[in-house]
C-alpha cells in the first residue's frame, strides 16, 4: 500500500511561483543517502535547525509539512491561512502558508524555504508505511541543479553547474526531453494496452507515487476486463479508489516493460485533479525505481539507464489485506518468554528498584499491526479476516518482529504460497490459513 497527497490550493492569494525558493549548493556536488520503502524516496533534512524526514516528490509543484516529531517544536516564519482542498469533495482543510524559514541537506540548502503545513490528523504515513515521515519536498528541489536518483545505490546527487559540464558519460545514457508545467516534469512513453491498442501518452514523472503506472480512463483509454477495484492511495480529504489491471507493456525508447501492472483512479478522483493539457497519467515509483535518472531541469532532459531492478516482475498484494501501525507494546528482548516478576514494597525498596531495572533493561517497545483494509471477494475476505485484526504473527514469526515493508513483500511474493496468520480479535486468538492468490 503506497500513499499519495493530492491538493491544490483553495482561496489562495499567492501565485504558485511565489512557493519556490532558491537551493544552492556550497560544493561540486551533495551526496544524500535515502531510505526507500513502498517505492518512495525518503530522505533527512533540517528545518529551522529540526530534523524531519521527507518524501521527496517530482510530482508536486509545492512543500508540504503533516507533522513534527513528538515532543518536538519548529518555529516557523511569515505565516498565513489558507485553505487546501483534496481530490475527495469533502470540505476544504485549513492549513498555512510560511516562507523565508531555512532547510538544510548536507551542504545543499534553501535559506528561503516555502512550505504548506497541514497539520491533519488522518494523515499518518507512519501507520501506512512505518516511516516516521514529516513532510514533501517539492519540485523546487530539483529546479536548479542537475540531480542524479540513483535507485540501485539508494543515493541521490546533486551536481553544480561546473561539475555538470564534467559528466561526459552522460552520452551513454537514454535521453528524453521532458515538459515543464509549474515545476513538475511531463514525458512521453508508448503504452501497449493491448496488442492491438498502442498508445503514445504524456505523464507525469513522480517519485511521489508509489504505483508504477497510473492512466486516466476516457473514450479512447480503457481498463481491459481482468481487474479488481483496490483503495490506489491517500488524498487530503480520504481514500482514493479505483481498477487495477495489467497492460502489454510499457515502452521508454526501446527498453520495454512487459505486463505492467496499472491503476485506474476512479473519476471522482480525476475530476478534482487540475489536470494539464495532454496529461494521461503518472508514471510512479514502482516503474522508476528500474531506471537510475539524471534530472535536468535548465534543459528539460532526463537521462536514464536500466539497472538491477530492471528486471523484477511487476507485483501486487495477492493476500488482499492491508496492514496499518496501530500503536506500540511492550516485549521482551530476545523472545525471552520467561517473565520478570517484581513487587512494589514499602518495606523492601531494594528488592523493588533492582527487578525494576531488569524488566527495563530486557524489554523494548515493538510495533502493533492492525487490519485497516481488505479487498473485495479477495482470499483474505474469503476466509473471514475482518478490519481491525491486530496481527500476531505471519507463518510463525511475530508481527512485532516484522515491519509493513516486509508484510508487503510477503504479499507480494509468489502465487500459491501459503499464507497463516494469527490475529487477535476482541481478545480471542484466531488462526486463518489461505495460499496467495494471482487475478492479474
Amino acid at each position: 500500500m503506497f500513499v499519495k497527497f493530492f491538493f491544490y490550493v483553495y482561496l489562495f492569494s499567492l501565485v504558485p511561483n511565489a512557493l519556490f525558493g532558491q537551493w544552492k549548493l556550497a560544493d561540486d556536488k551533495e551526496i544524500i543517502p535515502f531510505e526507500f520503502t513502498h517505492n518512495l524516496i525518503i530522505i533527512n533534512a533540517k528545518v529551522n535547525d529540526k530534523e524531519l524526514k521527507f518524501i521527496l516528490d517530482t510530482g508536486s509543484e509545492r512543500n508540504l509539512l503533516f507533522s513534527i516529531p513528538e515532543k518536538d517544536s519548529i518555529d516557523f516564519y511569515n505565516v498565513k491561512e489558507i485553505k487546501l482542498k483534496g481530490v475527495t469533495e469533502n470540505e476544504p482543510i485549513i492549513g498555512m502558508y510560511s516562507e523565508n524559514n531555512r532547510i538544510q541537506i548536507g551542504n545543499y540548502q534553501n535559506l528561503n524555504f516555502k512550505t504548506l503545513i497541514v497539520l491533519d490528523n488522518n494523515i499518518n504515513l507512519v501507520n501506512k508505511i512505518g516511516v516516521p515521515v514529516n513532510g514533501v519536498l517539492g519540485s523546487d528541489f530539483f529546479k536548479n541543479h542537475l540531480v542524479e536518483i540513483d535507485y540501485s545505490k539508494k543515493k541521490i546527487i546533486v551536481y553544480s553547474n561546473e561539475e555538470k559540464s564534467n559528466l561526459s558519460f552522460l552520452k551513454k545514457y537514454n535521453t528524453k526531453t521532458i515538459k515543464l508545467v509549474n515545476g513538475k516534469p511531463y514525458l512521453n512513453c508508448t503504452i501497449g494496452l493491448s496488442k492491438n491498442e498502442n498508445y503514445n501518452l504524456m505523464l507525469l514523472m513522480d517519485t511521489g507515487l508509489g504505483d508504477g503506472l497510473w492512466l486516466f480512463e476516457n473514450d479512447s483509454i480503457k481498463s481491459n476486463s481482468n481487474f479488481f477495484f483496490d483503495i490506489l492511495g491517500r488524498g487530503l480529504g480520504g481514500d482514493i479508489q479505483g481498477k487495477k489491471s495489467r497492460i502489454d507493456y510499457l515502452n521508454f525508447d526501446d527498453l520495454k516493460l512487459p505486463q505492467a501492472i496499472v491503476s485506474y483512479p476512479d473519476s471522482t478522483a480525476v475530476k478534482m485533479l487540475e489536470l494539464v493539457k495532454g496529461r494521461s497519467g503518472s508514471l510512479g515509483g514502482e516503474v522508476l525505481k528500474r531506471f537510475n535518472w539524471f534530472i535536468d531541469y535548465s534543459n528539460q532532459l532526463v537521462y536514464f539507464q536500466k539497472n538491477k531492478n530492471y528486471t523484477f516482475p511487476f507485483s501486487y498484494n495477492m493476500a488482499g489485506v492491508e496492514f496499518q501501525h496501530a500503536g506500540s507494546q511492550l516485549v521482551e528482548k530476545n523472545d525471552n518468554k520467561t517473565p520478570y516478576n517484581f513487587r512494589i514494597s514499602g518495606s523492601d525498596d531494594f528488592v523493588y528498584l533492582e527487578s525494576l531495572k531488569r524488566v527495563k533493561n530486557n524489554m523494548q517497545l515493538k510495533p502493533i499491526f492492525e487490519i485497516y483494509a481488505i479487498r473485495k471477494n479477495s482470499v483474505a475476505e474469503r476466509v473471514g479476516l475482518k478490519i481491525g485484526d491486530l496481527l500476531v504473527s505471519i507463518n510463525k514469526q511475530k508481527a512485532y518482529n516484522l515491519d509493513i515493508q516486509k508484510i508487503t513483500d510477503l504479499f507480494q511474493s509468489e502465487e500459491g504460497k501459503y499464507i497463516t496468520i494469527e490475529v487477535n480479535r476482541n481478545g480471542k486468538l484466531l488462526k486463518f490459513k489461505f495460499q496467495l492468490e494471482k487475478v492479474l
